[in-house]
This record gives structure tokens, sequence and C-alpha cells, in this order.
């Protein structure tokens, strides 16, 4: 996957929004979007990747069915999306240099960002707060102001799951304030259980 497509596939769907359910049809590999009460489940069995992840609102409606990469929200009008990414893909020798779970988060913001300039023909300008977990593991909230040639601005939320990173990604615009963006990625990422194995779909609905 190459850096910084989530964002393009999130800019496309502001204008491309369906409003048709993601799919709970997933099986053993790929991605599920649960409906709950209050939001939806989504399970992630992605090669060498498996976790949970809860998402709450007043207003959450799927953006599209979920793909085998990305799965997609508008939840309370905040766009927002999930994303892994492999560190290999960013950082090959990260395991030979014995980078700590900090160390991979700022490589992978480099190497993100390094994209996203290329693409905005621009120096963007980044915020960056590093954040511990209520688990205890680290993750980084980061942000880039709105390019000239982009959409709105993003706002991203990452941690270290076994050999990938985690990316939680909101835009800020319209009526998604910084604030509620901020708090939409810090709730969802609260809610993160990871698992070895592959997650059994009918056991969890």
């Amino acid at each position: 996957m190459k850096p910084g497509d989530y964002v393009a596939r999130i800019l496309l769907l502001l204008v491309f929004t369906s409003s048709v359910p993601a799919s709970p049809q997933a099986g053993r590999t790929g991605i599920a979007a649960i409906r709950t009460d209050d939001g939806y489940l989504v399970v992630w069995n992605q090669p060498d990747i498996h976790f949970m992840v809860g998402l709450k609102g007043k207003d959450v409606r799927p953006m599209g069915s979920p793909g085998t990469g990305s799965v997609a929200f508008n939840v309370d009008s905040v766009v927002f999306q999930i994303q892994s990414v492999a560190i290999s893909e960013f950082a090959k020798n990260a395991r030979k240099q014995k980078l700590n779970e900090a160390a991979i988060l700022i490589a992978h913001r480099d190497w993100e960002t390094q994209y996203l300039e290329q693409r905005a023909g621009t120096k963007l300008n980044i915020t960056t707060v590093p954040q511990q977990l209520r688990n205890g593991s680290q993750a980084l909230l980061w942000k880039y102001d709105k390019p000239p040639t982009r959409g709105g601005e993003q706002m991203y939320l990452t941690t270290v799951t076994g050999n990938h990173v985690v990316i939680l990604n909101g835009v800020v615009g319209g009526k998604a304030s910084e604030t509620a963006v901020k708090r939409l990625l810090l709730d969802t990422i609260a809610t993160l259980e990871v698992s070895s194995r592959p997650i059994d779909l009918p056991k969890v609905r």
C-alpha cells in the first residue's frame, strides 16, 4: 500500500457517500463492520493482524462497504477511517535496529508526511503530540493543516500492534471541529482489543 492512499480514499468518500450498510460477512480474513446499539463494532481480520474496535456516536453511517484494506464511516459529521500498515513498509530494519514503539510511530509519520508533501507540492505544517493509552501502549496524535491543493485538515492517531501500525484518521472541517475529531480518535482507540488469532465473527455477533 502506498502512503497516503487512505487519505485519498477519505477525500473521495466525501463526494461518493453511500448509505449501504457495511457487510458483517468477512470470513476469517478481511474487515467486518457489525451494527451495535450505539454505532459499529469493526472486526479486523487481516494477515498477521487481528483486532476489534468500537465506533460510537449519535449518528454513525458506513461510507460504502468495507474492503480488504480500509473501512470508513461518517460519525456525527466526522469523516473517519480505520487502516493498518505493516511496519516493514516504512521501516524495514525496525527489528534489527530495535526500534521502540515511539520510534516506529515517528518513522510512520515521517513516511506518510513525505508522500503527502510530494502529492501536495508543498511543505506541510505538522503538529505531533505523543499519547499513552489506557493499556500502557504508546500512541501518536498528529495532524497537518490543510494544504492548498487538498481537502480538509487531517488528524491521525496511530499505535503499534505486533508487526503493524493501526491508523485512525479523521477530517477536520465543516461541522467536524478539531476537538470533536480528536475526541473521536481517542475514544475509539481506547476500545482497541487485539487478538493473536483471527476473530470468530459468529461468536462476536
